[in-house]
């Protein structure tokens, strides 16, 4: 009889350890937390680094002179710091100097400059309170949105119909309504068709249809806009020709790069430092394809330099590299794409206009390049030309 008691007692024990060890493992206490990764995302602006964590917040490090840090203070921060009063988010945007993001709802928030009335409210000169914002504002009259971008003092916002809003500084056209006045409130972008991604950068835009196609509009200085032209603007979206099967699209500061369905990237605009991947610094109006750079799942486009991450999780980089944001190593331009293979499992990246960022499947963030005001992320204002860690995992408990 007492055999037969020790055996149930240890049965029953090994039943309830089972289920305790199942009951955390579900929770995500004894987890890896990489069935969650997929929710992350990193966005570099000019001088400030933006980061989406799995549970739905927000960091942010670097410059802050306007609030674009967005946790209630323009002190910068070289160190990561949260986002106040924002929860629950799914993707987010860096521009020049102010943040976007957009919630599970379909609404849209904005923190930072608002110079420009990109934060979607009116600036009056004469009410400080309408020209900056430390902590994120809701932008009123859009919902139902699914993805969004930013540019310099410009955003964009894709809607589940798949139609696309604009609003911010119009100088050069880029909220595609037709005209070049700037607007707090939300413009349709016109004659675009059906879309299923969205990119913005300096003062253009761009828009991948469901067709595989791209549309773009606003400024065209070296013809990054693919219409042929090498200067001018564009009120109005046009399609970039002889391009099609594209599944992604990066438009950067004055040159635009593409993935295709064949895991090939293609880049035209501005190549004065090498950011097409070429081989040359030619200026091209027509896409080339970029050089060594197979099997790519995801693209990048900055300033003057591109990244991208192919199918072994390595990432290659491009262009200029004066600030070492190419994280090669040394600040020489590459018109040639070069691996950096001391990075891998690479599943997401972001390229600033001097820095660059990478997320890696353990969490790790990733951070090259200038890094005056700490948008590295590592507790430093000096610059690297190698990858160094950022103080966030985004795997740890917060």
């Amino acid at each position: 009889m007492g055999a037969k008691r020790t055996l149930r007692k240890l049965f029953l024990f090994l039943v309830f350890s089972l289920l305790f060890f199942l009951m955390l493992y579900n929770s995500g206490i004894a987890s890896t937390g990489r069935e969650d990764i997929s929710k992350v995302a990193v966005a570099a602006g000019k001088e400030h680094s933006v980061v989406l964590r799995a549970d739905g917040t927000v960091w942010a490090w670097g410059n802050n002179s306007f609030g674009q840090l967005g946790n209630g203070t323009i002190q910068n921060s070289a160190k990561p710091v949260r986002v106040r009063e924002l929860d629950e988010v799914i993707a987010i945007a860096a521009g020049d100097y102010h943040t976007i993001a957009l919630r599970f709802d379909g609404t849209v928030w904005a923190w930072g400059d608002n110079s420009y009335n990109q934060l979607g409210i009116k600036k009056d000169q004469d009410d400080v309170s309408t020209l900056t914002k430390c902590k994120p504002v809701q932008v009123k009259h859009l919902t139902k949105v699914i993805s969004i971008a930013a540019g310099a003092r410009h955003n964009l916002a894709l809607r589940s119909d798949g139609t696309v809003r604009a609003w911010g500084d119009n100088s050069y056209g880029q909220l595609g309504d037709g005209t070049k006045e700037s607007r707090e409130s939300i413009r349709h972008v016109a004659y675009l068709g059906k879309t299923q991604a969205i990119s913005a950068a300096g003062f253009s835009s761009a828009a991948l249809l469901t067709d595989g196609t791209i549309r773009t509009w606003g400024a065209n200085r070296h013809g990054h806009l693919g219409n042929g032209r090498r200067t001018g603007t564009q009120l109005l979206t046009a399609r970039v020709e002889d391009l099609t099967t594209v599944t992604a699209v990066s438009m950067g500061t004055e040159h635009m790069v593409v993935l295709k369905e064949d895991g090939t990237v293609w880049a035209w605009g501005n190549n004065t430092s090498g950011q097409l991947g070429d081989g040359t610094r030619f200026n091209r109006l027509q896409p080339v394809k970029v050089r060594h750079v197979e099997n790519a799942l995801s693209i990048a486009a900055g300033e003057v330099h591109t990244l991208a991450v192919t199918s072994d999780g390595t990432v290659w980089a491009w262009g200029g590299n004066s600030y070492g944001q190419l994280g090669d190593g040394t600040t020489r331009d590459r018109p040639v794409p070069v691996n950096q293979k001391e990075l891998q499992e690479i599943i997401c990246i972001a390229a600033g206009d001097e820095h660059s960022l990478a997320l890696d499947a353990n969490g790790s963030i990733w951070a090259w390049g200038s890094n005056w005001s700490g948008y590295l992320g590592n507790d430093s204002t000096k610059s690297s030309n190698i990858p160094v860690k950022a103080l966030l995992n985004l795997n740890d408990a917060t």
